[in-house]
Protein backbone atom coordinates (compact mmCIF):
# COMPACT_ATOMS: atom_id res chain seq x y z
CA UNK A 1 0.00 0.00 0.00
CA UNK A 2 3.01 2.29 1.02
CA UNK A 3 4.52 1.76 -2.54
CA UNK A 4 1.57 2.37 -4.41
CA UNK A 5 0.65 5.97 -2.38
CA UNK A 6 4.31 7.06 -3.47
CA UNK A 7 3.57 6.21 -7.04
CA UNK A 8 0.36 8.00 -6.92
CA UNK A 9 2.65 11.68 -5.18
CA UNK A 10 5.05 11.10 -8.45
CA UNK A 11 2.36 10.26 -11.15
CA UNK A 12 0.76 13.40 -9.57
CA UNK A 13 3.74 15.31 -9.50
CA UNK A 14 5.04 14.61 -12.73
CA UNK A 15 2.94 16.42 -14.83
CA UNK A 16 4.19 19.92 -13.96
CA UNK A 17 7.79 19.20 -13.21
CA UNK A 18 10.99 19.71 -15.29
CA UNK A 19 13.37 22.49 -17.19
CA UNK A 20 16.91 23.11 -18.24
CA UNK A 21 19.56 24.76 -16.95
CA UNK A 22 21.72 26.88 -18.98
CA UNK A 23 24.19 29.82 -19.14
CA UNK A 24 21.63 31.13 -22.42
CA UNK A 25 18.38 30.42 -20.85
CA UNK A 26 15.60 32.14 -21.51
CA UNK A 27 12.31 32.78 -19.78
CA UNK A 28 9.28 34.33 -20.55
CA UNK A 29 8.46 37.42 -17.56
CA UNK A 30 4.61 36.64 -18.41
CA UNK A 31 5.00 33.23 -16.08
CA UNK A 32 6.45 35.37 -13.55
CA UNK A 33 3.55 34.57 -10.61
CA UNK A 34 1.81 32.65 -8.47
CA UNK A 35 -0.71 29.96 -10.70
CA UNK A 36 -3.32 27.43 -9.33
CA UNK A 37 -5.43 24.90 -10.29
CA UNK A 38 -7.78 22.34 -8.52
CA UNK A 39 -8.85 19.10 -10.23
CA UNK A 40 -10.64 16.32 -8.22
CA UNK A 41 -9.19 17.40 -4.66
CA UNK A 42 -5.68 17.99 -5.70
CA UNK A 43 -4.87 21.95 -5.31
CA UNK A 44 -1.78 22.47 -7.32
CA UNK A 45 0.05 26.17 -7.07
CA UNK A 46 2.90 27.06 -9.09
CA UNK A 47 5.40 29.92 -8.65
CA UNK A 48 7.55 31.26 -11.30
CA UNK A 49 10.26 33.94 -10.92
CA UNK A 50 12.77 34.54 -13.60
CA UNK A 51 13.82 30.60 -14.19
CA UNK A 52 13.17 29.12 -10.36
CA UNK A 53 9.46 27.81 -9.99
CA UNK A 54 8.47 26.11 -6.53
CA UNK A 55 5.16 23.72 -6.97
CA UNK A 56 3.09 22.69 -4.01
CA UNK A 57 0.57 19.72 -4.82
CA UNK A 58 -1.85 19.25 -1.65
CA UNK A 59 -2.80 15.85 -1.89
CA UNK A 60 -4.81 16.43 1.83
CA UNK A 61 -8.13 14.49 0.58
CA UNK A 62 -5.95 11.80 -0.92
CA UNK A 63 -2.99 11.32 1.77
CA UNK A 64 -3.16 14.33 4.09
CA UNK A 65 -0.08 15.74 2.60
CA UNK A 66 1.07 18.31 0.74
CA UNK A 67 4.15 17.75 -1.46
CA UNK A 68 6.85 20.31 -2.49
CA UNK A 69 9.14 20.97 -4.99
CA UNK A 70 11.54 23.15 -6.84
CA UNK A 71 13.34 23.82 -9.60
CA UNK A 72 14.36 25.60 -12.87
CA UNK A 73 12.38 26.97 -16.04
CA UNK A 74 13.21 27.96 -19.84
CA UNK A 75 10.87 28.93 -22.15
CA UNK A 76 11.63 29.14 -26.03
CA UNK A 77 8.50 29.88 -28.18
CA UNK A 78 5.66 27.90 -26.59
CA UNK A 79 7.68 25.86 -25.00
CA UNK A 80 7.94 25.56 -20.68
CA UNK A 81 11.18 22.91 -20.17
CA UNK A 82 10.66 22.40 -15.67
CA UNK A 83 13.59 20.45 -14.23
CA UNK A 84 12.84 20.04 -10.62
CA UNK A 85 16.16 19.67 -8.39
CA UNK A 86 14.57 19.53 -4.66
CA UNK A 87 12.08 18.18 -3.05
CA UNK A 88 10.87 19.68 0.78
CA UNK A 89 11.17 16.77 3.13
CA UNK A 90 9.31 18.09 5.82
CA UNK A 91 6.02 17.83 4.27
CA UNK A 92 6.41 13.97 3.79
CA UNK A 93 7.92 12.71 7.24
CA UNK A 94 11.67 13.34 6.25
CA UNK A 95 13.85 16.46 7.50
CA UNK A 96 12.14 20.03 7.58
CA UNK A 97 14.74 21.08 4.28
CA UNK A 98 14.76 21.15 0.83
CA UNK A 99 16.26 17.59 -0.77
CA UNK A 100 18.25 16.43 -3.71
CA UNK A 101 17.16 13.22 -5.46
CA UNK A 102 19.99 11.46 -3.53
CA UNK A 103 19.09 12.64 -0.18
CA UNK A 104 15.24 11.70 -0.97
CA UNK A 105 16.16 8.18 -1.96
CA UNK A 106 18.11 7.80 0.99
CA UNK A 107 15.15 9.25 3.53
CA UNK A 108 12.64 7.20 1.97
CA UNK A 109 14.39 3.57 1.93
CA UNK A 110 15.62 4.16 5.76
CA UNK A 111 11.44 4.86 6.13
CA UNK A 112 11.05 1.36 4.33
CA UNK A 113 10.26 2.20 0.60
CA UNK A 114 11.73 -0.79 -1.23
CA UNK A 115 14.73 0.66 -3.54
CA UNK A 116 13.39 -0.71 -6.86
CA UNK A 117 9.98 1.08 -6.26
CA UNK A 118 12.28 4.48 -5.37
CA UNK A 119 14.16 4.05 -8.67
CA UNK A 120 11.33 3.99 -10.87
CA UNK A 121 8.85 6.27 -8.94
CA UNK A 122 11.36 9.19 -8.53
CA UNK A 123 13.64 8.59 -11.19
CA UNK A 124 10.71 10.05 -13.43
CA UNK A 125 10.02 12.76 -10.79
CA UNK A 126 13.10 14.38 -11.27
CA UNK A 127 13.29 14.18 -14.72
CA UNK A 128 13.09 17.25 -17.28
CA UNK A 129 9.60 17.77 -18.85
CA UNK A 130 8.41 19.75 -22.14
CA UNK A 131 5.24 21.58 -21.70
CA UNK A 132 3.93 24.17 -24.68
CA UNK A 133 2.12 26.18 -23.00
CA UNK A 134 -0.19 29.42 -23.52
CA UNK A 135 -1.35 32.70 -21.46
CA UNK A 136 -4.59 34.40 -22.00
CA UNK A 137 -5.19 36.84 -19.00
CA UNK A 138 -5.49 35.37 -15.82
CA UNK A 139 -5.12 31.87 -17.71
CA UNK A 140 -2.07 29.83 -18.34
CA UNK A 141 -2.71 26.58 -19.98
CA UNK A 142 -0.14 23.69 -19.75
CA UNK A 143 -0.38 20.84 -22.50
CA UNK A 144 -3.96 21.29 -22.69
CA UNK A 145 -6.01 20.25 -20.57
CA UNK A 146 -4.18 21.45 -17.44
CA UNK A 147 -5.72 25.03 -17.15
CA UNK A 148 -3.98 27.17 -14.10
CA UNK A 149 -5.20 30.65 -12.87
CA UNK A 150 -3.26 33.25 -11.96
CA UNK A 151 -3.56 34.52 -8.18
Amino acid sequence: MRCKLWKIIVVTLAFGLSGINSLYAQTDTLLNGTWGMNVAGIETEITYDNGDYEQSTVLQELMGMTIRVRGTYTTSGDTLTMAPSHVYGGTIGLESRWLTQNELRTGLSRMGMPLPDLDQAFGALFMQNNFTYTIRGNSLSLSQPQVFTRR
